[in-house]
């Protein structure tokens, strides 16, 4: 790591229990917002204020959403969720990072490639233009040449 990253963002050591605070600093090692957390041995965040965790949010919404589902069957709620949660995460993490990707990708515990791919996914970045998908028949012919030499060995 270069040092003046390291000067920027200090890292604290989490013990391998979960327990411990940890607490979020701004990128000039000045905290202007503390998010205080404590481990109670269950792998759960409890916040030390009182107040609620992003897991407890999470149920509140989701018991909200089957609520106003009003009986009807759940629809893909995995990609639901994950959609709901990673957008505005990974844009906290660049605004954070005033737009430096490797400091998002740092701050997030991702490498840069995936952060990238990500943002891309999200329609939150500019990528390559994916690519052509084979037609059907093409497909089925080089299948078809794969066993075939296959079957020759």
């Amino acid at each position: 790591m270069r040092a003046s990253a390291t000067a920027r963002s200090p890292q604290r050591p989490v013990p391998a229990d979960g327990t411990g605070a940890v607490e979020a600093t701004a990128t000039h090692g000045t905290t202007h917002s503390s998010a205080h957390a404590t481990g109670n041995g269950t792998g759960q965040c409890v916040t030390r204020d009182g107040g609620e965790t992003i897991e407890q949010c999470l149920l509140r919404s989701l018991e909200q959403y089957f609520r106003d589902l009003d009986g009807a069957r759940p629809h893909q709620l995995h990609g639901m969720v994950m959609q709901a949660v990673e957008r505005p995460l990974l844009k906290f993490a660049l605004d954070r990072a005033s737009g430096n990707q490797s400091a998002a990708a740092e701050l997030l515990g991702i490498n840069r490639n995936t952060l990238r791919k990500k943002l891309i996914e999200h329609g939150m970045a500019e990528g390559p233009a994916p690519k052509p998908a084979r037609a059907p028949a093409k497909r089925a012919a080089t299948r078809a040449r794969s066993a075939a030499a296959r079957r020759k060995r």
